[in-house]
């Protein structure tokens, strides 16, 4: 990763899959750097947990669950 700020370089992006602690660090950094960071997770608490901490500089998104049944595909017909 580039970091930001360095002329003629743009901005990197940085997609944070789940809000875990561990990734905190990465956030900080990611965006300490001047990274267009985002953060995509099931759990509303937490991404608001982080909106609050980041006021907004960092975007977050639900993503909704997948489903876990298997359905048959539909097989083509000749």
């Amino acid at each position: 990763m580039l970091p930001g700020g360095v002329p003629g370089v743009y901005p990197a992006d940085v997609v944070v899959i789940r809000c875990r602690s561990l990734r905190r660090q990465r956030r900080q950094v990611a965006r300490g750097m001047g990274a267009r960071v985002e953060i995509l997770d099931l759990d509303v608490a937490s991404l608001r947990a982080v909106d609050a901490r980041f006021q907004g500089m960092i975007t977050t998104v639900r993503v909704a669950a997948r489903s876990r049944s298997r359905r048959p595909c539909a097989r083509p017909t000749s």
